[in-house]
């Protein structure tokens, strides 16, 4: 199948077992990339041609830091993928939560 335009072919990181099979598929995002960019790995991250069901999936967002409009921004980018994200920032940690929880601000 072609590649379409803006897609990418591989993963930014993969865990394979001792036999080779995928064990997790990795997707990172830094300082609160655009939404097309986050659709783009998140489409990646979800097409089950990419191993079955027990293949772990992980989108990891690290930001510098961020307040409640991070929070917000990063909420509508991650919509319908809140099991599989996880948000880094380098001053506060782990803030998974926080955008997760936060109000989609028009």
């Amino acid at each position: 199948m072609p590649l379409l335009a803006g897609q990418s072919a591989n993963f930014d990181f993969v865990i394979h077992d001792n036999n080779f099979r995928r064990i997790a598929l990795i997707e990172f995002k830094a300082n609160n990339a655009d939404e097309y960019d986050h659709a783009k790995d998140f489409k990646k991250l979800n097409n089950q041609e990419e191993g079955d069901d027990s293949v772990l999936r992980y989108f990891i967002e690290i930001v510098k830091n961020a307040n409640d409009r991070t929070y917000s921004s990063l909420h509508g980018k991650i919509e319908g993928n809140e099991d599989i994200f996880r948000c880094c920032s380098l001053s506060d940690g782990n803030i998974t939560e926080k955008v997760i929880s936060a109000p989609i601000k028009k």
